[in-house]
């Protein structure tokens, strides 16, 4: 049982609910199909010794990375490690590492070739990348930026799930006191990561989340916070299949 059975499902025999489900975990697995087609282009592009398509592909590559539009980033923004292959991004108070490292180096060359603090990462002698030049290459896979954004907000609410279960409080027995704990901790981490990821709470919940997280979050705490990265394809397409 996974995804896929899900998708296939005849929709007559389906509920509302269950249809949206489909439908959401189609547009995911284009989503999530996409970007790592995307990561294959962008990893070829950043070994180009044309300027547009390396410093092009750099950018989309850290919205990606960061969930960040950089194309206004300067030499200031930028954070890196001159052996230890680490860099980060700064910006009004946030620090945001990167750790893609065909990424990170292209960065450090990005910034060793600027000098001063304020110049633009993105300008060369000859031109610039755009606003439109990253949309451009975002349009040949058929992604926006909420996209990227929505994609990595997945794996941070696992990540943020985990890190809320683990810091909580032990859980009732009780199921509905347990429920409540839950839920309380589930919407305190969708903010963290909305905050993270630049997107409103709702448009993750509701656009972008993984169906059926929240309810096995609510349900049962640490196990699904596990099943959510280990096998949660499977109990979603049963769950929604058989109706339980």
């Amino acid at each position: 049982m996974s995804y896929d059975v899900l998708v296939r499902a005849n929709a007559k025999n389906m509920t509302s609910e269950q249809r949206k489900a489909r439908s959401t975990v189609r547009r995911l697995n284009r989503i999530r199909a996409s970007v790592e087609d995307m990561q294959g282009k962008i990893r070829r592009d950043l070994k180009s010794s044309d300027p547009d398509r390396f410093l092009t592909a750099l950018a989309v590559g850290l919205m990606v990375e960061t969930n960040e539009d950089p194309v206004g980033w300067r030499r200031s923004n930028i954070e890196v490690g001159e052996e230890d292959w680490s860099a980060f991004y700064r910006n009004a108070g946030k620090r945001r590492a990167i750790a893609n490292r065909d990424v990170i180096q292209a960065l450090q060359t990005a910034y060793e070739t600027s000098e001063d603090d304020n110049d633009a990462l993105f300008v060369y002698d000859t031109g610039k990348v755009t606003a439109e030049m990253v949309q451009s290459y975002l349009g040949k896979f058929k992604l926006s930026m909420k996209d990227i954004q929505g994609h990595n907000a997945n794996r941070r609410m696992r990540d943020a799930l985990a890190e809320t279960r683990a810091s909580g409080p032990s859980l009732p027995p009780q199921k509905r006191a347990r429920t409540k704990v839950l839920r309380g901790e589930f919407f305190q981490a969708l903010d963290k990561v909305a905050d993270e990821v630049g997107l409103q709470a709702d448009m993750i919940r509701f656009t972008y989340l993984d169906p059926g997280l929240e309810v096995m979050y609510t349900n049962d705490g640490t196990s699904a916070v596990k099943t959510a990265a280990c096998d949660m394809a499977a109990r979603i397409a049963a769950r929604f299949l058989t109706g339980s």
